[in-house]
């Protein structure tokens, strides 16, 4: 049996793989994670100890392990996160990048942290803008009235008046899915 494989351009290591599969087995919860660089699989009791330094994108979570999984499941899971999309990252790790856009307060620096998840970088700045960005820049982001923006997605006029007056924070997802509804991101 060989001792790595490559798939969609990613090496997958089989030993650390098997490594995974065992310590599964104990029936203890494992976080594990996926280092694409690599190809190894790291887990630990702690969720963030295997990832513990690393940038946002040098490890792809694999989930909680807490029950007996084979090396076959452990693989599928695995090509279930790095398998490209025709948008390039899928859609789990796409949340991911958008999620993390609000622990950074330099659009920049949050570009350069992503830029190997095959976004282009003007992606990535609108993505950090969308999410950080004052509730009334937003808007002007979006092209909308705070009346426009109410009728467009149905949310009472009150509550995109609080977001805009910053008394209130709209749910980051929420952002996200208005952009992507008023075609500012073409994901």
């Amino acid at each position: 049996m060989a001792d790595q494989i490559h798939t969609y351009g990613y090496p997958i290591d089989l030993a650390s793989v098997e490594e995974l599969a065992q310590a599964s087995r104990r029936r203890r919860q494992y976080h594990a994670y996926y280092l694409p660089a690599t190809g190894r699989v790291v887990y630990d009791e702690d969720p963030a100890a295997p990832i513990r330094g690393m940038l946002p994108g040098e490890a792809v979570s694999l989930g909680i392990y807490h029950r007996a999984a084979t090396a076959q499941q452990i693989v599928r899971r695995i090509l279930e996160q790095i398998a490209p999309t025709k948008f390039g990252p899928t859609a789990r790790q796409y949340a991911e990048i958008y999620n993390s856009a609000p622990r950074y307060s330099d659009p920049d620096a949050y570009a350069d942290d992503w830029r190997l998840s095959h976004l282009s970088p003007a992606v990535l700045h609108t993505l950090w803008h969308i999410a950080n960005d004052p509730f009334r820049d937003f808007l002007a982001l979006l092209g909308l009235t705070m009346t426009e923006c109410a009728n467009m997605f149905s949310i009472p006029y009150r509550s995109i008046q609080n977001w805009a007056e910053g008394k209130r924070t709209p749910p980051l997802y929420l952002r996200r899915m208005m952009a992507e509804l008023a075609g500012l991101l073409d994901v």
